[in-house]
């Protein structure tokens, strides 16, 4: 009597998730499932996971299916000075505020040919669009706001002449501004 042998049917291969991997575990052609991970820096991320390296702030990363994907933003190329810098949450990007305020300004001062080169604040900025329209007894006037000094303090400053001599003069040194109204006819 004889017996005959046949090899068992091959197991059809398991229906993967979309965030898993089919991996033969043998060399019979066996194969599971696997949750597919990302590592970056030591740490293991689930597909779907997104983060971002304090390293590198503009970049942000995702773990998918077919490995570590990144997203670099794009910042505006504003330029102000660092005081006028708004940030955004990740310190990547910035927007500059263009509220009125003081700001120094580099001036070319000339007067009865003395002259100097100071550093003075100036106001600059923004306040609102619209004119507003007053009443003002019967007359309805148009009202502007403009960034004008606010606060001042009286302070010196010393010109040099063209015969060598110097003279000493003052300046209004402005330390606040504000959004004040100016009529306009």
């Amino acid at each position: 009597m004889t017996e005959e042998c046949f090899p068992p049917p091959p197991k059809p291969a398991p229906l993967c998730g979309p965030n898993a991997v089919l991996i033969n575990t043998s060399c019979c052609g066996d194969a599971i499932c696997v949750d597919k991970t990302c590592s970056y820096n030591e740490k293991i991320y689930k597909v779907g996971d997104q983060w971002t390296d304090p390293a590198h702030p503009c970049r942000s990363l995702k773990c998918s299916k077919d490995g570590i994907q990144t997203e670099t933003k794009v910042c505006s190329n504003e330029n102000c000075s660092e005081e006028d810098r708004i940030w955004d949450d990740q310190h990547c990007c910035f927007t500059c505020n263009q509220g009125c305020a003081a700001r120094m300004s580099t001036l070319n001062i000339t007067v009865d040919n003395c002259t100097t080169v100071m550093q003075m604040p100036v106001c600059q900025g923004k306040c609102e669009s619209q004119p507003r329209v007053e009443l003002h007894g019967d007359l309805l006037e148009q009202r502007n706001t403009c960034c004008l000094d606010w606060i001042s303090e009286r302070r010196p400053v010393t010109l040099l002449c063209s015969d060598l001599s110097t003279r000493q003069y003052y300046y209004k040194h402005i330390t606040s501004c504000a959004c004040r109204s100016s009529g306009s006819s």
